[in-house]
């Protein structure tokens, strides 16, 4: 279910099956996942495919990071056009809120990447209207993005209170869209309260995008069909 997307926080999504794939190869390469796991491995990414390949589960947009930037678009008066848009974390959630940026019809003026590796970050910046910094410009930047998307693997909160704070003050009444999408959070859940911020989090891109997916839901018995017949091959492999 994890691999064909129904057990997401956006029904049918992309980056859980490519997730599921990595890990897969990871215990391969670690030599953690003997005949039992690794058989497991091998059927969840075939059932994927195959949902996605069988099924409408994965008609429209599906990505997280896609469902998050269509969110910060309809939650601003006027879209993301002419905005401009700060990216935080250069991984693969980086590299989708780039994708769906520039997908966009209407698109933000400037686009800015910001990633402990500017490398990195130069890796996903793909188009004119994107730029690349450093975390050590991160306040700089907060004090200028209109909004700011971020997803990144940090143990520890990336903006915390303090940080969002500072942030307002310098930005003298200007409103910041913040879209957290991290799990564990990114943004201290604090920084809601302060004035000027919107604060919205995976449960909001999650609700977001099932009030656009009802085509997709109904396709759920047909995958669970299909991940049937996955698991007794497992079964009996």
């Amino acid at each position: 279910e994890v691999a064909a997307g129904i057990d997401s926080p956006v029904l049918g999504e992309g980056e859980i099956l490519r997730q599921v794939r990595h890990a897969a190869e990871l215990a391969r390469q670690e030599h953690t996942a003997g005949p039992v796991l690794g058989s497991l491995f091998r059927h969840a990414v075939e059932a994927g495919k195959r949902v996605r390949a069988e099924t409408r589960i994965a008609q429209g947009t599906t990505s997280l990071a896609h469902a998050a930037v269509a969110l910060a678009d309809d939650h601003l008066k006027g879209g993301l056009a002419g905005r401009s848009v700060l990216i935080v974390g250069a991984g693969e959630m980086g590299t989708g809120f780039t994708k769906a940026l520039a997908q966009s019809g209407n698109g933000p003026a400037r686009i800015v990447v910001a990633n402990r590796s500017a490398k990195r970050a130069a890796g996903i910046a793909g188009g004119s209207r994107t730029e690349v910094v450093s975390l050590s410009d991160l306040d700089e930047e907060l004090g200028r993005a209109d909004v700011v998307l971020t997803s990144t693997a940090a143990p520890e909160l990336v903006l915390d209170l303090d940080r969002i704070e500072r942030t307002m003050r310098s930005r003298r009444g200007r409103p910041l869209l913040v879209v957290d999408i991290a799990v564990p959070r990114d943004v201290d859940p604090a920084a809601a309260g302060v004035r000027g911020v919107s604060l919205l989090d995976v449960e909001d891109v999650r609700r977001f995008a099932e009030s656009h997916m009802a085509a997709r839901r109904s396709e759920i018995p047909v995958v669970r069909t299909v991940l049937a017949e996955e698991l007794e091959r497992y079964r009996f492999t």
